[in-house]
């Protein structure tokens, strides 16, 4: 019974910890599905975040010279795409097939063993790979 009890045990740890191991140090596991979501979600959140300090902004009444420092600065917002803020810029502001394999293939060029968790890692390839024009 120890024996079985002591074989369970052993089969847990090396279970879990390949799975611990494969979360902080492999990359492998990002996929287009992750890829996909990831650029779908930061188009999502922008465009609500845009949107919300818009509808804040417009109950205040501005100055002239704060409209026209803040289109200097930051411009016209409804000519740039969702993720501007963020950093980059999608093709046709679209996630496509190309777009993510674009960015998986810059993925699996970089060290398959960054210490970077998986986010961060997609954002640093796409910000790469599709910058924002000015």
């Amino acid at each position: 019974m120890k024996k079985l009890a002591s074989v369970y045990l052993l089969s847990f740890f090396f279970i879990t910890s390949n799975q611990v191991s494969a979360d902080t140090h492999g990359n492998m596991d990002i996929n287009k599905a992750y890829i996909a979501g990831f650029l779908s979600g930061a188009q999502i959140t922008d465009r609500e975040i845009i949107r919300r300090f818009d509808t804040a902004n417009q109950e205040e009444q501005k100055s002239d010279f704060f409209k026209r420092a803040f289109k200097t600065r930051v411009g016209e917002r409804n000519t740039v795409p969702a993720t501007f803020y963020a950093g980059f810029c999608l093709p046709d502001d679209a996630v496509s097939d190309s777009v993510v394999e674009n960015i998986l293939a810059a993925i699996v060029k970089l060290d398959s063993h960054s210490n970077l968790d998986k986010a961060k890692l997609v954002y640093n390839a796409t910000q790469s790979i599709y910058p924002c024009k000015s």
